[in-house]
């Protein structure tokens, strides 16, 4: 139970942790205030390809750890498969929103 306790409080840091990495420095400027939808795309990308950066590692060591552990059960180290598939699935969703969120704004800045 502890342990668990212990997976909870690391997993919830690393989640919050992009906020205090991304955080800018007040320059006196419109402090918070969106004034382009690319901007705001861009802005929820960023934050969300930090997240995942921070947690497909995680999960993908976890689908290992699944494999690892399965003592001979095909089903289980499919499980553990799939795990590291759809992790690196959803990581490369987030780069691509990332990548079309830089052609948007290309083409509103043109």
């Amino acid at each position: 139970m502890k342990s668990k306790k212990i997976v909870a409080i690391i997993t919830g840091s690393l989640v919050f942790l992009p906020t205090l990495l991304l955080a800018d420095t007040y320059t006196g400027g419109k402090l918070g205030l969106i004034e382009s939808i690319p901007e705001l795309l861009n802005n929820v990308t960023g934050y969300m390809l930090a997240v995942a950066v921070m947690v497909a590692p995680i999960v993908i060591i976890w689908g290992a750890f699944q494999m690892l552990l399965s003592a001979g059960d095909p089903t289980k180290f499919k499980d553990g498969q799939k795990t590291i598939v759809w992790a690196v699935i959803g990581l490369i969703i987030i780069l691509l929103a990332k990548g079309l969120t830089a052609i948007i704004e290309g083409v509103f800045k043109a």
